[in-house]
C-alpha cells in the first residue's frame, strides 16, 4: 500500500469592496487580502496574486503592534498591486480597506447577514493607521456627512509646479494625439515629490469631459509621467460638485483609473486656491464613476468616500 502525503494549503481572508460608491456596480473596486506575520506572501506571489485576481487595485495588509498609548487604534504595514506592477499609494484601496477592517468587528453591515468574517479590529476601534513600503502613515477613520457613514484617510496635500511653455507645449501635443483633437487647455503643472509622478491638466469645461472621448490612451506614455490627473471645473448645473475629473495611467497598466482618490493630492490644493473653499464635492465621470469630498487643511487632505462591500471569501495556495 503506497501513501500519499497532502500539504494543507495556505489561506488568506480577503474582501471585494467598491470604494467612492453605494453602489453594487460604481466606484473603484479594490481587493483587501490579509496576511498574517507567520503566514505572509513573497514579492513574487503578491504580484501573481494581484495578477490572477485582475482587480484595479490589490492590498495586502499586514497587522502591526500598536503603541499602548494609542487606545483605540490598530495598525497595518500595507502594500498596494496593480495586475502589473507595486505601486506606492492607492486612496482607494485605502479606504476600501477601512470599511471592511471597521466592519469586520461586529461583521456587518458591508458583508451582510450570515457572513462570517475574522475580526480585525475590536468595536472600540476608532482609528487606521497604515504603514507604506516607504514608511508614509497613513491615518483613516469612518465619519458621518450628511447622516450617512463616510470613510476618511489623511494625505499629504500635494504641490505643483507649472510645465516650462516648452514643456507645456510638448505634452499638449502629445494629449492632442491621445484625444484626436487639439485641447482646450488652461493649465498643466506636475506635482512635486513625493508626487512627482503625477501630472494636473486642467481644461476649458466646454471640453465637456465626461464625453470625451480619447482615441489613443496609450499616446500619454510619451510624457514621462506616470499618472495623468484631467479636470475641469463643474459650473454649468449639471453636476453638484465643484469639479469633475478622470484619470489615465497607461504606463502603470492602468489606461482609465473608475475613481482615483490619490489624484485628489494635487486637484484638491488647486481648486480650492481657485474657489477660496476648503470643503470640496468631486465627481469622477469615468464609465463606473464615483463621488469623494475633499477637505484641505494645510499641508493635508482629508480624503472621504462612501464604500459598498460586494464579496468575502478565502484565498488559497
Amino acid at each position: 500500500m503506497s501513501s500519499t502525503s497532502t500539504s494543507i494549503p495556505r489561506s488568506y481572508p480577503f474582501a471585494i469592496a467598491n470604494a467612492f460608491t453605494r453602489d453594487p456596480f460604481g466606484g473603484n473596486p479594490a481587493t483587501v487580502i490579509f496576511l498574517d506575520p507567520s503566514n505572509t506572501l513573497t514579492q513574487e506571489e503578491r504580484l501573481k496574486f494581484s495578477n490572477g485576481l485582475n482587480q484595479p487595485m490589490v492590498v495586502f495588509l499586514t497587522p502591526t503592534p500598536t503603541s499602548a498609548n494609542k487606545p483605540g487604534v490598530v495598525s497595518f504595514e500595507v502594500q498596494y498591486f496593480t495586475s502589473d506592477c507595486e505601486i506606492e499609494l492607492c486612496g482607494h484601496g485605502t479606504i476600501a480597506a477601512t470599511k471592511i477592517i471597521l466592519d469586520s468587528a461586529t461583521n456587518s453591515p458591508g458583508f451582510g447577514q450570515g457572513t462570517q468574517f475574522p475580526a480585525f479590529c475590536s468595536p472600540e476601534t476608532h482609528a487606521i493607521e497604515y504603514t507604506t513600503a516607504k514608511g508614509v502613515v497613513i491615518s483613516s477613520r469612518k465619519v458621518v456627512m450628511d447622516e450617512e457613514d463616510w470613510f476618511e484617510i489623511v494625505l499629504p496635500a500635494g504641490k505643483l509646479k507649472k510645465l516650462t511653455d516648452e514643456e507645456g507645449g510638448r505634452v499638449v501635443g502629445i494629449l492632442a494625439r491621445a484625444m484626436g483633437k487639439e485641447p482646450r487647455v488652461k493649465y498643466i503643472g506636475m506635482g512635486e515629490p513625493p508626487l512627482q509622478h503625477y501630472l494636473l491638466i486642467v481644461l476649458e469645461e466646454t471640453e465637456n469631459l465626461e464625453q470625451l472621448k480619447f482615441v489613443d490612451i496609450k499616446a500619454l506614455e510619451a510624457t514621462g509621467f506616470q499618472v495623468h490627473v484631467v479636470t475641469t471645473d463643474s459650473t454649468s448645473g449639471k453636476f453638484s460638485e465643484d469639479y469633475i475629473t478622470r484619470m489615465f495611467a497607461p504606463a502603470a497598466g492602468v489606461d482609465e483609473d473608475h475613481v482615483c482618490g490619490s489624484a485628489n493630492c494635487t486637484m484638491g490644493p488647486y481648486w480650492a486656491a481657485q474657489k477660496g473653499i476648503t470643503e470640496l464635492k468631486v465627481r469622477q465621470v469615468s464609465e463606473r464613476g464615483g463621488k469623494l469630498r475633499v477637505g484641505v487643511y494645510g499641508d493635508v487632505i482629508k480624503l472621504r468616500g462612501q464604500v459598498r462591500v460586494t464579496s468575502v471569501g478565502q484565498l488559497f495556495l
